[in-house]
């Protein structure tokens, strides 16, 4: 199935995620707005890195391909590596949410929690989708089996704020007939 299909299938996990602390909920992009000006709104982006198509049994293939013009060729399974980045602009003070005295410091792993968290619970899962451009039928399943994330911090140039970014690597099993 093509890439795109996969993510859109993410983007309509994520886009409006509910954050703790009051935080506004999560905006998600395919491809980031220019410029992007709403800073203080946790954003989302995804991308693919990397993948693994084969008729492996451990992704669902079977053998043999098709023997013949018309004949059933069986399926492949990919295993996709999507990159989703969370970013986050915060005044930089140990007040955190201008409203409430929570300190800063749990607010965004808490947004890497609320990510993860509705990757890992997906629904429907199994999804069965269909790619507008090629009609290619596929089943998309076990969204977030595995997961590697990576945070990080740092003030912007007048200090006044923070930028908090965190990378998150999510497996998405894809099985289809090929």
């Amino acid at each position: 199935m093509p890439l795109v299909t996969v993510q859109s299938f993410l983007l309509s996990l994520v886009d409006g995620l509910e954050m703790p602390y009051g935080a506004p909920a999560a905006q998600a992009y395919i491809t980031p707005p220019d410029p992007r000006i709403q800073a203080r709104i946790p954003a989302i982006y995804i991308w693919p890195s990397d993948g693994d198509e084969s008729r492996s049994a451990e992704l669902g293939g079977t053998v043999p391909r098709n023997t013949g013009p018309g004949t059933s060729s069986g399926t492949k399974g990919i295993m996709h590596q999507m990159d989703m980045y969370l970013t986050w602009f915060s005044a930089n003070t140990r007040q955190g949410m201008e409203d409430g005295p929570i300190s800063q410091d749990p607010v965004f792993p808490g947004m890497v929690d609320a990510l993860m968290f509705a990757l890992r619970f997906s629904q429907p899962n199994p999804a069965v989708l269909t790619d507008p451009n090629t009609n290619l039928t596929a089943t998309i399943y076990n969204v977030g089996e595995t997961m590697k994330y990576r945070t990080g911090i740092e003030a912007t140039d007048d200090q006044r704020w923070v930028r908090y970014d965190c990378l998150v690597t999510v497996s998405v099993w894809e099985i289809f007939n090929a």
